[in-house]
């Protein structure tokens, strides 16, 4: 065990059950979008967790914030399992573990204030900070770089960016040790992203706070996280340090989202220029490992930094993806075929 955690994930699972239909029994088939997933994580680090739409980097993030209830497997803050805490326990716990939602503006009350929306977390802890409760949610405004007279304002009076800079400050208005972060610069433009990055660094820098940072850009995790998780169909494939994992991905499947980023220099010849779908294939016809992997067999051993047995174990085969074709043809009605009133005056007598 790490002592030098504050998180640990130690195989939690989270199977949903399917319906059963006419003819078949209910709760015969699951589907399991978290499947035993392990890792961990310092104070004052981020863990980069990536991976394509559905394989389950948001569900173990809520599992981790436990708005969502584990299958199985334990997490562990500060050493203490509270994947079955439940009542006083479960409540005093909420404290330590915070969530930044991807879409700020779903995730605030539109009837309700910005100040009001940053106070609730210490009402309902009944906090009374030092110098009074508005001076405090106005000290948190300016910390992640909004006005004090902003206090009085409705979300829809700001923009994206400032939205989420109030869900960050709801976030930390509770001093937690660690923040999910579901994708919290997806939803915003490039220059935005860069300014609510720099703003989630410098708190991490002030307060020691610990991340989970879900995202797709693999330019942002790059620039934010210590180490990086890559997930595929509910499982991490490979884990590493952001350095390593970034200049030698081992994992065929990590090696086809590096391949799929798209490069900034327009003078590359187009042919090392490699598609994601292109590249997935390559990699199943020249990696030996996965192409030996039989369909469904998944196990993030042959990819781990520290395996012994990366010649022998198996891994699951990267999502294969059509190609995409040369050219697409656009359908153009004819003239006579666009419907205007006077042909549906003709029509109707």
């Amino acid at each position: 065990m790490d002592t030098q955690a504050i998180l640990q994930v130690e195989n939690i699972q989270k199977h949903f059950p399917i319906k059963g239909g006419l003819f078949s029994p209910k709760g015969s088939k699951t589907v399991k979008a978290v499947d035993g997933v392990s890792f961990s994580l310092a104070r004052g680090h981020t863990l980069g967790l990536v991976g394509e739409s559905g394989c389950g980097k948001s569900t173990t993030g809520r599992m981790i914030a436990r708005l969502m209830d584990p299958t199985g497997g334990r997490i562990l803050i500060d050493g203490v399992d509270i994947s079955q805490l439940a009542g006083r326990d479960l409540y005093n716990f909420r404290r330590k573990v915070q969530m930044i939602f991807q879409d700020p503006f779903a995730s605030l009350n539109p009837r309700q204030t910005v100040g009001t929306a940053i106070a609730a977390p210490m009402l309902a802890r009944k906090i009374n900070p030092a110098g009074g409760l508005k001076n405090r949610v106005k000290e948190l405004l300016e910390q992640v770089g909004l006005k004090p007279e902003h206090y009085n304002r409705f979300p829809h009076e700001f923009s994206g960016g400032q939205r989420q800079r109030v869900g960050i400050a709801r976030a930390i208005s509770l001093n937690p040790s660690v923040i999910v972060c579901d994708e919290p610069v997806s939803a915003l433009d490039v220059s935005v992203q860069a300014q609510v990055v720099n703003l989630l660094q410098e708190i991490q820098r002030d307060t020691g706070v610990a991340y989970i940072f879900i995202a797709h850009d693999l330019s942002v995790v790059r620039h934010i996280s210590h180490g990086v998780a890559v997930m595929y169909l509910g499982k991490i494939v490979e884990q590493g340090s952001r350095e390593e994992l970034f200049r030698e991905p081992r994992h065929p499947y990590t090696q086809a989202l590096l391949s799929a980023v798209p490069l900034p220099d327009p003078g590359q010849p187009a042919s090392s220029k490699r598609s994601g779908s292109a590249e997935i294939s390559r990699r199943r016809q020249t990696h030996p490992a996965a192409a030996s992997s039989a369909p469904g067999v998944r196990c993030s051993a042959p990819w781990a930094r520290n395996s012994s047995n990366a010649a022998s174990a198996k891994s699951p085969d990267p999502p294969a993806r059509l190609p995409r074709p040369a050219t697409t043809q656009v359908w153009n009605p004819q003239p006579s075929l666009v419907c205007n009133r006077s042909n549906i005056k003709g029509a109707i007598h």
